[in-house]
């Protein structure tokens, strides 16, 4: 399908988790659905597409990089 990115299916889930944008603030947000690559989170504010930003995963921290951001939603890779 034209257009189409494939990726992993992802498991759903509501985590309780932060993420710090650019210049150090930092954001509640539930993690929604995770995989490997990535996940999907819920916060309060839209996020800046493209930004890097640091998320807490519940538990582990990781680097990642703002892919789509629609409302309360958006789409975060993460970083290797």
């Amino acid at each position: 399908m034209p257009g189409w990115i494939g990726r992993r299916d992802r498991e759903a889930v509501a985590i309780g988790g932060s993420v710090v944008l650019p210049g150090g603030r930092a954001l509640p947000v539930t993690i929604r659905d995770l995989t490997p690559e990535g996940c999907r989170i819920e916060c309060d504010e839209t996020l800046p597409i493209a930004a890097t930003v640091l998320v807490d995963l519940g538990g582990s921290t990781a680097q990642a990089h703002v892919r789509w951001a629609l409302g309360r939603e958006a789409g975060l890779k993460l970083v290797n």
